[in-house]
């Protein structure tokens, strides 16, 4: 293995996540390379340093203030151009979407009101017919049919 190899299998060797074969054969490399020796314990003592530390907790103060600092940035940060067009791409996808659904409903919709076998010359001819039954009977109220009956029946000897 060549020095470079190494260097980038230190974290996986250190870590024990190598095979066997790739194990023994950095072993083989740091036994026999003075400088990757070197580089591996200096690694290994900045891992055990750093597992050494516990976290340090920040003031409240400083806490809440990053907490405020975070919760601006997200009420005033605006979309970038390109999620905005992204968006405006989806909204007009969707908007065509419920038109076409519209269109199909609307279309099933006035062909289930024919009757069965029925034209739709028929069926505008009944239409017009009830709208002319419909214009005369509000045109007529009761006074005025007996009215025209009561006259009918007195030009009849």
């Amino acid at each position: 293995m060549t020095c470079e190899e190494v260097r980038g299998k230190l974290t996986a060797y250190s870590e024990k996540w190598l095979s066997p074969e790739e194990t023994r054969e950095i072993e083989a490399h740091l036994q026999s390379c003075a400088k990757c020796r070197a580089e591996f314990q200096a690694y290994s003592e900045t891992v055990r340093t750093l597992k050494k530390l516990r976290p340090a907790e920040p003031p409240a103060l400083q806490k809440e203030f990053l907490f405020q600092k975070i919760r601006w940035s997200l009420r005033t940060k605006k979309s970038s151009p390109a999620v905005y067009r992204k968006r405006r791409k989806f909204a007009w996808l969707i908007m065509t979407g419920v038109v076409v659904l519209f269109m199909i409903w609307n279309y099933r919709y006035k062909e289930n009101r024919r009757f069965p076998g029925e034209s739709g010359f028929q069926q505008k001819q009944e239409n017009e017919f009830f709208l002319e039954e419909y214009v005369l009977s509000t045109q007529l109220n009761p006074v005025g049919r007996q009215a025209s009956l009561a006259i009918v029946a007195l030009d009849e000897p």
